[in-house]
């Protein structure tokens, strides 16, 4: 809790609050400097990696200021501000999930394009392509050769492999998106690489 926090009463931040909700702008800073510090630690808690606790606040404080009429004066305005946080960071690690299994789909679309690509071309490309894909799988360190082999060889879901690794879903997650965009530009580079082996 803020030193200016503690150096306010309730009843001053309600009043605050309800000059706000008066339309009076300019005392919502009040309400800003009051709660910030509270709400950024318990938000910073929460977020995964990737996520910035700035900006879930900022943007918190923002809905909050739109939505200000909803507010009870006398209720708990920090428990109010915490909900909306917590909502505004589910909908980003929504979004999150969203993007990555779009992000999986299209790798996987353009992996199998660019195979088939390959073996219509010449019978050792797409060979080679595999070459390269395992070759850049045994860069890898050999937690992370796991986590792949358990999501890709095996088919298991993100929330089974951290059951069975003892990690959390959004941490696997995470490094699963890493290791994706790892092993694609570890290909591409190889494939110039061979590319430029041929012209020289």
């Amino acid at each position: 809790m803020s030193r200016f926090r503690d150096n306010m009463s309730e009843l001053a931040i309600d009043e605050a609050i309800r000059r706000v909700q008066a339309g009076n702008v300019e005392d919502y800073r009040t309400v800003v400097v009051a709660f910030h510090l509270r709400l950024r630690t318990g938000i910073a808690a929460l977020c995964p990696p990737g996520v910035e606790a700035d900006e879930i606040v900022h943007l918190a404080f923002l809905q909050a200021y739109r939505h200000i009429d909803e507010y009870r004066l006398g209720t708990n305005f920090h428990a109010w501000l915490v909900a909306i946080a917590r909502n505004l960071l589910r909908a980003e690690y929504t979004r999150r999930q969203r993007r990555a299994a779009n992000e999986h789909n299209y790798l996987e679309h353009l992996l199998v394009q660019r195979l088939g690509q390959a073996a219509a071309n010449d019978d050792g490309a797409a060979d080679l392509l595999a070459r390269f894909l395992a070759d850049c799988l045994k860069s890898l360190k050999l937690e992370a050769q796991t986590i792949f082999a358990l999501r890709y060889r095996d088919g298991l879901q993100v929330k089974a492999i951290a059951n069975r690794l003892a990690r959390s879903a959004t941490s696997v997650s995470v490094q699963v998106f890493r290791l994706r965009k790892l092993l694609r530009d570890c290909v591409t580079r190889k494939q110039a690489q061979a590319a430029a082996n041929l012209d020289s």
